[in-house]
C-alpha cells in the first residue's frame, strides 16, 4: 500500500469477537466526527466569522463530506487572495490531499 487509505489485502479469516470490529469501527467514525469538526471551525476562520454558530452550521449544510470540502476550499480560496500565506496555503493543500483519500474509502 502506498498510501495509508488504500485497501489492505482481504483478510483470510475474521475477528473471533465481533466487539474488536465494532470498537474499532466507532473509533474511526468518533477521530473522523472530530476531523469535520474542525474542519467547520477552520471554516469559520475562512468566512470571518469565527466560531460564529451559522458559519458552523453552513459548513454542515452539504450532505456529503466532498460537498462540505469544497465549501471550505472555496472559502479558503477567497481567504488567501485577501490574506495570502503561501505556507499556510499549501499545508492545507497537503492535508486535502489526505482528508480526500481517507474520504474516498
Amino acid at each position: 500500500m502506498s498510501n495509508p487509505w488504500d485497501v489492505p489485502p482481504w483478510p483470510t479469516r475474521g475477528d473471533d469477537d465481533a466487539e474488536k470490529t465494532h470498537a474499532g469501527i466507532g473509533g474511526v467514525i468518533s477521530v473522523w466526527s472530530v476531523v469535520e469538526s474542525e474542519l467547520s471551525r477552520l471554516y469559520t476562520v475562512f468566512t470571518d466569522r469565527y466560531e460564529d454558530l451559522e458559519a458552523l452550521m453552513e459548513f454542515g449544510d452539504g450532505t456529503i463530506f466532498r460537498t462540505r470540502f469544497e465549501t471550505l476550499i472555496q472559502a479558503s480560496t477567497r481567504y488567501f487572495i485577501r490574506c495570502p500565506n503561501q505556507a499556510a496555503e499549501g499545508d492545507l493543500h497537503r492535508i486535502s490531499r489526505l482528508l480526500l483519500g481517507f474520504a474516498d474509502r
